[in-house]
């Protein structure tokens, strides 16, 4: 039986993530549940899936967010969010989904002019 994955903010990345970022971002040392039961994760759709929840996750609990901010709150957000992905693939201990996440490059998005 499956249990739910709980990802937890980090203290240490709190710490360095608030340095940069605005007053807001105290609300961030909460927890959220994801689901995956319903997930077959012996099959690569499966563990996709369930990497792209933890990833919506962990962005949403770091404060990722889309437009111009400074690059060292980006950076911080980036390192919060991969730490935050890290902890919960462990978490999993599925062997599948391991692979998937560190073999997988990591997301580039160009903006046009």
């Amino acid at each position: 039986m499956q249990r739910p994955l709980m990802l937890a903010l980090a203290s240490a990345a709190a710490v360095a993530f608030m340095a940069v970022a605005p007053a807001s971002a105290a609300t961030l040392d909460r927890a959220k549940n994801l689901s995956y039961a319903e997930l077959d994760l012996d099959n690569r759709a499966g563990a996709e899936a369930l990497l792209r929840r933890i990833e919506a996750a962990a962005e949403d609990m770091c404060g990722e967010r889309a437009g111009p901010m400074p690059l060292a709150q980006r950076a911080a957000i980036r390192r919060c969010v991969r730490e935050k992905e890290e902890r919960a693939v462990a978490e999993v201990g599925h062997a599948g989904v391991s692979a998937l996440f560190y073999n997988r490059s990591p997301r580039v998005i160009i903006a046009a002019r």
